[in-house]
């Protein structure tokens, strides 16, 4: 190395070329080494490419090979699975009583729904573990193997339970879910009956039998249950997939046929049977001696005809109110507290609520009611007194009994109360003796529906003296011996509903007097009001005849009117009634308009004739929540007075989920008028000239509406927004985006503003108006973009140059570390080096642009020259624009002189 040393001035130079030169050396053998490398890699993928090819190709030779006999193997197993299923080898038969068969002339009847124990008996928790709790049910009561299967000869199949398991372990539930799926053949024949299990590898599903359209619906393509309109063509792949999807259907529900066919053939359970009977062959069907039950899919398509029973819970919790009883299924707090309040227990983990047991509504709070129950947990208290020793106490804090009830909010949404005295046994009866309903409510309803029926049973047990006393004064008032109880059991209802607090009918004379009197005088307005069909079909006649009635009905003065809307906003509907009276000979009378029917004064009418909407109608409406229209109108006056002569619309915020709040908005033109203002121009040019106005509607206890301070435009929690600040948001109205929703808009939600006041002409005159400012603003917008495009292609040729620049400068420090005789590293070196511009193509477009914009052309002058240009006119850009405050940094570049270039682009 010491050669290399340089000894004076001239040596250093000339070490370096020797340097350069040796470095040149030794990267042109470093880059044949890596081209060497480079090609035995290549080379060696190229083998390893042609080995993989190779090996997938004698795999499919192989595969193919295999195909038919796996094909051919997999046939053979289920065949001698399905001739397993038909000689019952893994079948267990359980004889569950004995006694006389049902006559050989009896058909065997075949049920299609697979039933769940649990849901049948009515036991949640029953589960495969415990299926012996379900045969103790069945056996007892006749009626319970009757809802089961009724027929005197025939099989319907069981799991059971339908419920996922829930224990937390994914491994756990999996097994529970597979024993709780295996199959409980249930066998009737005369008295006798039998349990019989199968292979637990038949999964035998929802039905035994395939619904009609079931096969053919395979063939119908379809994406998230909308048929996609396009005909699988015969022949082609996508049907020989879907033909073997279809064919493994039938195979499943013909192995299921052959469980049966099998329990025929070698066993004696439906003996005597039809001579020639098979499950097998459609003959024995069209001989009646093989029935098949379509009970799954006919429940689907036909129903039992009877409101279901979520639209039945939703509409009685919608007419709760305090002084009513409820019964649910109460949770914690955790899980059923509302994002926008604290939870529903108070104090928070306050214990003592039980489940399914009837609660008086005491009270509101919050757009809910409350109940209150004994707390059951300790609280902590100082000064405790010491038990036995008088005088002393507790210094520290002890535990001791609350003094005090909790509370529990709830609201008429929730759905697992119930009314408790809305609801009827004989309603709770049915829904409660549906299959259907009870399979889709199980785990929610189920269990309060039960427990409400019990209550309610216990409560006429309490009641059942009085209610004997009441059934005689009955009778002697003229009612008929053979519907007593019923008509009993309905006025005892009507009269618990009409008192302000609902309360079992004993143990208070004077609330069982009242009782009375009120239940006999009841019969006999019924019974008067019943007597005159003639007059009750005139009076009906008369009341459907009223444009909007919706209900006919007779008052316990004898009086009898027609009921109909009174005409109101969105928000309002179903609350204000219009009453008018009819004469006994047809005509009308006076109408009260504006009304609002308590769920008391209700229960007190005789209804004649009614639609569906008087079912749905809101009688727990509280007065002081909801405004007549004559009352909307004086404060819409009011509100225009405050606005002045620039006003332009009024909106009114109102959302039942909210009902307490209601709030009404004025929007303001302010400045000149709009018809000869100066066009703005802006997206949303009414922001700055539209002002709001906004106030809160309260009404007091003596119905007194008035408008106070100012509404926070932002309510918080998920109500959101109460009024739009910015005059916009909602499409369809004649005048365009604006602050309200239209009255008849499709996407209308609760709590969406709406339009009761407006002045077409000024608003119309301010829509013109925002619309001149909106085209402005998009000419200049598109002004913009041609000065911004045309910068941009200066900016294109600028950088050319500055990068043909660092080339410049990269080659001569090149040449130094590898001197001049190596260019044939050089295309590999420039490769290898970062030579992205220093400057930002957003600043070169800033100061072209900025002279572009006032008419100027940047070609000829230096960067320099438009950066000091652009500084003194404020640096301003057809565009948005962020640049440094004062000059730009053009990173050494300055003296760049901005080429022509082609204006077309």
């Amino acid at each position: 190395m010491s050669e290399l040393i340089p000894h004076s001035p001239g040596d250093a130079i000339s070490v370096r070329a020797q340097a350069a030169e040796h470095r040149a050396d030794l990267m042109r053998q470093k880059l044949e080494v890596a081209a060497k490398q480079e090609e035995l890699r290549t080379d060696l993928e190229r083998q390893r490419r042609e080995m993989e090819a190779e090996f997938r190709r004698k795999t499919a030779e192989l595969e193919a090979m295999m195909a038919p006999m796996q094909k051919q193997l997999a046939q053979m197993t289920e065949i001698l699975w399905t001739v397993n299923l038909y000689l019952g080898r893994d079948e267990e038969v359980c004889t569950l009583r004995e006694g006389a068969p049902a006559p050989e002339s009896t058909p065997i009847t075949l049920r299609q729904k697979v039933l769940a124990m649990s849901e049948e008996a009515l036991v949640l928790g029953l589960d495969f573990s415990n299926v012996q709790d379900f045969t103790d049910w069945l056996l007892p009561d006749p009626r319970h193997l009757d809802r089961v299967l009724p027929e005197p000869k025939g099989c319907v199949v069981l799991v059971p339970t339908k419920v996922p398991s829930d224990s937390g372990n994914p491994w756990e539930d999996a097994g529970r879910d597979q024993a709780n799926a295996q199959s409980h053949w249930l066998i009737r024949n005369g008295e006798r009956l039998y349990m019989i299990s199968v292979d637990p590898a038949l999964h035998v599903g929802d039905r035994v039998l395939p619904r009609r359209r079931e096969f053919a619906d395979i063939f119908d393509q379809k994406l998230f249950g909308v048929s996609s309109g396009a005909p699988v063509q015969p022949g082609s792949e996508r049907w020989l997939q879907l033909e073997e999807r279809a064919d493994a259907r039938r195979r499943h529900y013909m192995r299921i046929m052959m469980v049966l066919q099998g329990v025929l053939d070698r066993t004696t359970i439906w003996q005597p049977q039809p001579a020639g009977a098979s499950f097998l062959d459609i003959s024995s069907q069209d001989r009646g001696q093989i029935v098949l039950i379509q009970d799954d899919e006919d429940s689907i398509q036909l129903g039992d005809g009877r409101e279901p029973f979520a639209d039945y819970q939703r509409r009685l919790n919608a007419q709760l109110r305090p002084g009513l009883r409820v019964i649910g299924s109460w949770r914690n707090q955790h899980s059923h507290s509302r994002d926008d309040g604290p939870g529903r227990v108070r104090p928070k983990y306050a214990e003592g609520l039980e489940h399914n047991v009837p609660y008086l509504l005491e009270d509101r709070r919050d757009h809910g009611f409350v109940i209150r129950f004994k707390r059951t947990d300790m609280v902590y208290r100082r000064n405790v007194p010491v038990p036995g020793e008088p005088g002393y106490v507790y210094r520290g804090e002890s535990p001791t009994e609350a003094k005090q009830r909790a509370s529990y909010q709830l609201y008429s949404d929730d759905n697992w109360v119930l009314p408790f005295d809305l609801v009827t046994v004989p309603e709770l009866e049915r829904y409660l003796a549906s299959r259907d309903e009870r399979s889709k409510h199980f785990l929610s309803m189920v269990p309060t529906i039960r427990a409400a029926l019990d209550a309610k049973r216990a409560e006429a047990k309490k009641e059942a003296p009085f209610r004997v006393l009441l059934r005689g004064m009955l009778l002697n008032a003229g009612a008929d011996h053979e519907s007593v109880d019923e008509l009993l059991e309905d006025l005892v209802h009507w009269f618990k509903l009409r008192t302000t607090w609902c309360k079992p009918l004993n143990g208070d004379p004077q609330h069982e007097k009242r009782a009375a009197d009120q239940i006999v005088e009841e019969f006999s307005a019924r019974s008067a009001a019943t007597t005159d069909a003639e007059l009750l079909e005139r009076m009906v006649s008369a009341g459907r005849q009223l444009e909007g009635s919706i209900c006919v009905a007779r008052n316990r003065q004898g009086e009898w009117h027609a009921y109909r809307p009174t005409p109101y906003a969105p928000q309002d509907e179903r609350v204000y009634i219009d009453v008018t009276r009819i004469r006994r000979n047809g005509t009308f009378g006076a109408t009260r308009t504006g009304q609002i029917l308590q769920q008391r004064a209700a229960a007190l009418l005789h209804v004649a004739w009614n639609s569906e909407e008087w079912d749905n109608w809101q009688f727990s409406a509280n007065r002081r929540q909801y405004i007549t229209p004559a009352e909307r109108s004086d404060l819409v006056e009011r509100l225009s007075d405050e606005a002045g002569a620039g006003l332009l619309a009024i909106v009114e915020y109102f959302n039942p989920k909210m009902p307490d709040r209601r709030g009404l908005g004025a929007y303001v033109w302010t400045g000149e008028d709009p018809a000869s203002a100066e066009t703005i121009p802006s997206r949303t040019p009414l922001d700055g000239r539209v002002k709001l106005i906004s106030k809160w509607v309260e009404k007091d206890m003596q119905g007194a509406v008035r408008l106070s301070g100012s509404t926070n435009p932002y309510m918080g929690g998920w109500s959101g927004r109460m009024f739009r600040e910015t005059f916009g948001g909602f499409d369809g109205s004649p005048y365009g985006s604006v602050p309200w929703r239209v009255a008849d808009s499709p996407h209308r939600r609760a709590g969406d503003p709406t339009l009761v006041w407006i002045d077409e002409r000024k608003m119309g005159a301010a829509a013109e108006w925002r619309d001149r400012g909106i085209a402005a603003h998009e000419e200049q917008q598109a002004q913009r973009e041609k000065l911004s495009a045309r910068s941009y292609r200066y900016v294109a040729a600028v950088q050319a140059i500055i990068m043909e620049r660092r080339r410049d400068e990269e080659r001569e420090k090149f040449v130094e570390d590898y001197g001049p005789n190596a260019d044939d590293l050089w295309a590999q070196h420039l490769a290898a080096q970062h030579t992205d511009s220093p400057v930002h193509d957003r600043t070169l477009w800033g100061i072209i642009g900025s002279r572009i914009m006032r008419g100027g052309d940047p070609a000829g002058v230096t960067l320099a020259a438009l950066n000091e240009e652009c500084h003194e006119y404020g640096n301003v850009a057809p565009g948005a624009w962020h640049p440094t405050s004062g000059l730009q940094n053009l990173k050494g570049y300055d003296d760049i002189v901005v080429p022509e270039v082609d204006p077309t682009g």
